[in-house]
């Protein structure tokens, strides 16, 4: 199995559903970017590039090692068993993004718009593990 890059399976997916790439077209047409190369500042407050790099990462992880947390203050019951505070656990990102209680019935879908729904948002990028809180 050949490695394809974050960018691939982006564009992939982008072409594979066309509304989601009229949108993301739209929203750059219309955000005035500096061409060919636009600013970091152009690009970084646009919400359906960033709904479709976060659905691109849940989806397809770019690596899949157990990316350690710590168990918060007043530790935390998982699956019936209690873990005190300061427990080193950790999950594998391709199985964690795919967690139905968290991102919805249609989990296994591409569907950028689920990181622009409601208040929900900072909940998902919270249960995403490819990336930490704090980046």
């Amino acid at each position: 199995m050949q490695f394809k890059p974050l960018r691939w399976y982006t564009i992939n997916n982008l072409l594979t559903h066309p509304a989601t790439l009229q949108a993301l077209s739209s929203e750059l047409i219309t955000a005035n970017l500096t061409l060919p190369y636009p600013k970091w500042n152009e690009v970084c407050d646009l919400p359906y590039l960033d709904a479709c790099i976060q659905e691109a990462v849940r989806l397809h992880p770019p690596f899949a090692l157990v990316l350690g947390r710590v168990v918060p203050a007043g530790g935390v019951t998982v699956l019936n068993h209690y873990l005190p505070e300061g427990t080193l656990v950790g999950g594998n990102p391709y199985v964690v993004n795919r967690h139905a209680e968290t991102f919805g019935p249609d989990v296994e879908e591409w569907r950028p718009e689920r990181w622009l729904e409601g208040e929900g948002r900072k909940r998902l990028e919270q249960s995403v593990p490819t990336f930490p809180s704090w980046c």
